[in-house]
C-alpha cells in the first residue's frame, strides 16, 4: 500500500484526490518560487529552469483540485477519508481559480521591466493567499496538520505548509541590529525577507529585502563579535568550533546576497533568481542542521518550522538534480580535491607539532587563502547558472 503523500516527483505529479498529496506538490512549487522563477537556459548541466517545473507543479495541483470538486466523496487526506464541508468546498473553488491565475502569471514573471515586477507581485500575493485560505479553513488545516509527512529538509511538513513566521517592521529591525540581539531576533527578520522573496525580487520590493539582509548582516556581525554570546550558543554543541564556522558562513552568504545577487536582478534576473533561491535555502539548511544554532534561533534542536531561519516547505525528490560537470569542471574538481587533501595533510602535520616556525605557518596560511581564491574565481568564471549554483 502506498503511503500518502509520496514526495517522489514523478509519482506526486500523478492525478490524486488526496489533499495532502496536492499540498506536497504545492509545497514544492512554493520552494521553487523563493527568489523568483527563471527560464533561461531551459537546462544548464542538469539544472532545469524553475519556471517549467513550477507550472508543472501548479497544473498537477489544479488537476487534483478539479478532481476533488468533481468527486467530493472521494477526497482523502493522507489516504484517510475526508468529508468535504460547504466551507471546504468554497475554499477549494476559490483556490481552483487562483491556481489558473498562477499559470497565467508564471511566464510573465521573468524579466526586469514593470510587467515582470507586477507579475512577480501577483505571484507572491496569489501563492500566499492560497496558503492562507487553506490554513485559514479550520477543518482543512486541522486534517492536514494531524497528518504531517517527513520532508526532504529534515522537517515534518503539512500539505500546503505555511511560510515561516517573521517580521521586518521597525521594532523587529531595531531588535535584530541592537547589541545583544539574539539569533532568534535576527532570524525573525531573515524569515520575513525569505517570505518576501516568494515570487521574485525587483525594483519595487528589493529595497525592503536588501534592508532586511543588511539588518541580518549587522545582527550576525554583532553576535560574532560577542564572545560570551557565541560561547553560550556553542555550549552543549557537538562541535563548538564547527558551530562558529556555520555562523560565520551564514554571515558570509548574507553578504554575498547583498553585494552580488541582489544587484544581479537589474541585469541578469535568471541568474539572480537561481542564486537567491539556492543561497537563502542553503542558509536555512545550515542553521536548521546545526542543533546549537537551531535552538538559539528558537527551534527545538531539530529541523523544523519554529523560530528564526525556519525551514521553507520542502522540495519533492527529483525536483533538484545533481549538477552535470563539463570536462573543464571535472578537471577543476579533481585538482580542487587533490589540493585540499594536501592542505589537510599539512594542517595535520602542524597539529602534530611539526613545521611550526612563523615562516612555515605564514606560508601555509597563504596557501589556504590562495586555495579559497582559486575556488571562488573558478565558480565566477563559469558564469550563469553554474555560478548561481556554487557561488555561495
Amino acid at each position: 500500500m502506498v503511503t500518502l503523500p509520496t514526495i517522489v516527483r514523478n509519482d506526486a505529479l500523478a492525478l490524486s484526490t488526496d489533499l495532502a498529496q496536492a499540498g506536497a506538490v504545492f509545497n514544492d512549487s512554493t520552494r521553487l518560487l523563493d527568489g523568483g522563477l527563471w527560464n533561461t537556459p531551459a537546462d544548464s548541466n542538469n539544472q532545469v529552469a524553475y519556471q517549467g517545473m513550477y507550472t508543472t507543479d501548479i497544473n498537477a495541483v489544479l488537476n487534483d483540485v478539479n478532481a476533488m470538486l468533481a468527486n467530493p466523496n472521494g477526497v482523502t487526506v493522507n489516504g484517510l477519508a475526508y468529508n468535504l464541508q460547504g466551507a471546504d468546498t468554497a475554499v477549494l473553488q476559490q483556490v481552483q481559480g487562483q491556481l489558473q491565475t498562477l499559470l497565467t502569471l508564471a511566464p510573465q514573471s521573468v524579466g526586469t521591466g514593470q510587467a515582470a515586477a507586477t507579475a512577480q507581485e501577483l505571484l507572491h500575493t496569489t501563492q500566499t493567499s492560497i496558503l492562507n485560505e487553506i490554513n485559514g479553513d479550520t477543518a482543512l488545516a486541522k486534517a492536514l496538520a494531524a497528518n504531517p509527512y517527513p520532508a526532504n529538509t529534515g522537517a515534518n511538513d503539512a500539505g500546503f505548509q505555511a511560510l515561516p513566521t517573521g517580521s521586518d517592521n521597525a521594532d523587529a529591525i531595531t531588535a535584530a541590529t541592537a547589541q545583544g540581539a539574539t539569533l532568534a531576533q535576527i532570524g525573525s527578520v531573515f524569515n520575513a525577507a525569505t517570505d518576501l522573496a516568494v515570487g521574485g525580487l525587483n525594483a519595487t520590493n528589493l529595497p525592503q529585502f536588501d534592508a532586511d539582509m543588511k539588518a541580518v548582516a549587522t545582527g550576525l556581525t554583532n553576535l560574532l563579535g560577542n564572545q560570551a554570546a557565541v560561547a553560550a550558543i556553542e555550549n552543549g554543541a557537538n562541535d563548538a568550533a564547527l558551530t562558529s564556522i556555520h555562523l560565520q558562513t551564514v554571515l558570509d552568504q548574507i553578504n554575498i546576497q547583498i553585494n552580488q545577487f541582489d544587484k544581479e536582478y537589474a541585469t541578469d534576473p535568471n541568474t539572480a533568481a537561481r542564486s537567491t533561491n539556492d543561497n537563502l535555502l542553503d542558509i536555512i539548511d545550515i542553521v536548521q542542521g546545526d542543533g546549537a544554532l537551531n535552538a538559539a534561533a528558537g527551534g527545538d534542536g531539530n529541523a523544523g518550522h519554529m523560530g528564526g531561519f525556519a525551514e521553507m516547505p520542502g522540495y519533492l525528490t527529483g525536483t533538484i538534480t545533481k549538477f552535470q560537470d563539463g570536462q573543464a569542471q571535472t578537471n577543476f574538481w579533481a585538482q580542487f580535491l587533490a589540493e585540499g587533501n594536501v592542505i589537510n595533510n599539512q594542517l595535520t602535520n602542524v597539529a602534530g607539532g611539526n613545521n611550526t616556525t612563523p615562516g612555515e605557518l605564514q606560508a601555509l596560511i597563504t596557501e589556504i587563502q590562495n586555495y579559497n581564491t582559486f575556488g571562488a574565481s573558478f565558480a565566477q568564471a563559469q558564469g550563469g547558472i553554474f555560478a548561481a549554483r556554487f557561488a555561495n
